[in-house]
């Protein structure tokens, strides 16, 4: 497409550009950061005298502390405890990094794909569902989504059955999420209840005692119990406020995406009967060739054929049709509707990831393996709260980045919407077409033969015709009807095609004619008349000859038969009956009886 009409129609947002690039660079600066806070954490881990380390200290523990029950059972809940908060690290960091690593490359590539790739020429495609538009125009009303969720329409009213086409899956799933927010928030309160709870619980003196050995229960009490309840909120507080932020980016894009007013519904139509001399479908196919003189700059208008006609039983008869024609003038783009809403949802998705890379790369070492690589004797209160704590910010860590990539997801997808505005005509011819064929000269001798083949359609003319606005969720997609206004380029648009339907019916058939002035012309056409009377013994034939040669110049000269090989007929006499040839004193047809007229009469 060369027009500046479509230089602001790309593949990539310039927007989104930005924010992908601005994106990228604060992961990767945000993955560099976490690799070096945890240097050493990684260094430790990947060297094989850490795990020799640990296979040693196992083996001291078997060897050498196994006539201790005490300080055996004390060093044993440590180190299983180190254990399990290396484990999490571990986890921790495949996880971010291999996850940051892989989100980086495949935006990258994303990004070089959609600049290599150009616009295609005949963007945007045509409409998922034609007639669908067809009905709206002609009928006033559109055809809304009735499956829409209860909250939207408890919201926001009527207005959310209009949330544009490529936004209503998205939408869909954030009333969804809105709708069952109480039941979400209520379920993390009696998680975090019973996970603070069974803290506290375990950390009072009387039930350790009662339920464990002295060794665990010494171990795990050396902190209060309030107190172990309290270290463990703060990834919980974490997870409540994850709630909180979606509620809230959920309810800005629905503000966004949902029209603050219904649309207006609107067309124009005209309608006559007429009539013409030549088939419908002539009419019907020179349509697209008039309007091309109001099609935009140089490129065509686009035009899809629907018509259907009730075969005649027999050339003669009367047969029904009814033709149905679309002219759509080049649609052009009118810009993304919903970049504001895929601004939100890109920013929110890349700040979520953000965050669940922070929790998990800053929170999760120090709550796991610090004493671990500090030494596993190293006096620290209740062996088991650091890995707890670092499995709870492992798990808030998971959910922020699970979140951001869905935000992410969408907000791309809403990027790639584009509305699309054109000038779209219906056309409708509805009536009966008779048809009748002459021929002339069908005999096997004759040496002329001509036919003639007469339609007569009458019909009434319909054209309808508006503004349409339309979008697609990629320009490699078909578009999806949003609304349908009057306007006046599409009145314009309307009276020009109806012109053109009126210009096309009262093009006559322009008759051929013979001129029979000429000598050698007026010998064959008597020749084949008097042929086709003799064979046929067809008395009307025999009525045409003899009033050809009376509107002429008399009898046909002897030459003239000769050169039109008629066999020669006594006194030149025919009868009118059955055509055979008769004597100039017969009084009756020897053939047939019939009473012979007398050259007086």
């Amino acid at each position: 497409m060369t027009s500046n009409v479509f230089e602001g129609l790309a593949r990539l947002d310039r927007g989104l550009l930005r924010t992908r690039l601005v994106a990228c660079l604060v992961v990767a600066v945000l993955l560099v950061a976490i690799v070096i806070y945890n240097r050493s954490a990684l260094l430790l881990l990947s060297s094989p005298g850490t795990f020799e380390q640990i296979g040693a200290y196992w083996n001291y523990l078997q060897t050498n502390m196994r006539g201790e029950p005490l300080a055996y059972g004390v060093l044993m809940t440590r180190f299983i405890a180190n254990l399990i908060g290396l484990g999490t690290f571990a986890l921790a960091m495949i996880a971010i990094v291999l996850g940051a690593l892989r989100l980086l490359a495949r935006t990258l590539w994303e990004t070089l794909i959609h600049l290599r790739n150009a616009i295609p020429e005949d963007a945007p495609e045509g409409y998922r569902h034609i007639d669908e538009v067809v009905s709206t125009l002609t009928t006033r009303k559109i055809a809304v989504n009735q499956n829409y969720h209860q909250f939207l329409k408890a919201t926001f009213g009527a207005a959310a059955a209009f949330v544009p086409p490529a936004a209503q899956p998205y939408a869909q799933g954030a009333a969804s999420r809105l709708a069952s927010l109480s039941g979400r928030i209520v379920g993390y309160i009696v998680l975090s209840g019973l996970v603070l709870g069974g803290i506290y619980f375990l950390h009072l003196d009387n039930v350790l005692n009662s339920m464990f050995n002295p060794a665990f229960a010494r171990e795990v009490a050396r902190i209060g119990a309030l107190e172990a309840a309290l270290s463990l909120s703060p990834p919980i507080i974490l997870l409540l406020a994850l709630v909180a932020i979606l509620s809230a980016v959920d309810f800005a894009f629905l503000r966004a995406v949902v029209p603050a007013r219904l649309p207006a519904v609107d067309s124009e139509s005209l309608a006559e009967t007429l009539s013409a001399s030549t088939d419908y479908r002539n009419i019907i196919n020179q349509l697209p060739n008039k309007a091309e003189a109001r099609r935009f700059q140089n490129i065509p208008n686009r035009v899809v054929q629907m018509d259907a006609e009730a075969a005649s039983a027999a050339i003669s008869d009367a047969g029904t049709f009814e033709a149905r024609l679309v002219i759509e003038r080049q649609p052009l783009p009118m810009g993304n509707p919903v970049a504001a809403a895929a601004r939100l949802r890109l920013v929110a998705g890349w700040s979520l990831y953000g965050v669940g890379m922070i929790v998990g790369g800053f929170l999760v070492l120090p709550a796991a393996v610090e004493q671990f690589f500090r030494g596993v004797a190293v006096d620290t209160p209740s062996a088991f709260l650091p890995p707890a704590l670092a499995m709870l910010y492992l798990f808030a860590s998971h959910r922020f980045r699970r979140a951001g990539l869905y935000h992410m997801e969408a907000g791309e997808a809403l990027y790639r919407v584009q509305r699309f505005r054109s000038l779209f005509a219906f056309i409708r011819l509805r009536g009966t077409q008779h048809k009748a064929e002459v021929r002339v000269g069908k005999a096997d001798s004759d040496s002329v033969e001509t036919s003639t083949q007469v339609t007569h359609p009458e019909f009434l003319a319909e054209v309808w015709a508006g503004t349409v606005e339309a979008e697609v969720g990629d320009l490699d997609r078909p578009r999806d009807l949003v609304t349908i206004s009057r306007t006046d380029d599409s009145h314009d648009w309307l009276t020009g095609i109806f012109g053109d339907v009126r210009t096309l019916c009262a093009k006559r058939v322009e008759m051929v004619g013979v001129n029979l002035d000429n000598k050698d012309l007026q010998d064959v056409v008597r020749g084949n008349v008097n042929i086709s009377a003799q064979r046929e013994g067809n008395a009307e034939l025999a009525r045409r000859q003899a009033a050809f040669e009376a509107a002429l110049t008399g009898p046909l000269a002897p030459a003239q038969i000769e050169a039109a090989d008629i066999p020669l007929v006594e006194h030149g006499r025919f009868c009118t009956a059955c055509g055979q040839p008769a004597g100039r004193e017969a009084q009756f047809c020897s053939k047939c009886g019939q009473k012979l007229e007398t050259e007086e009469a």
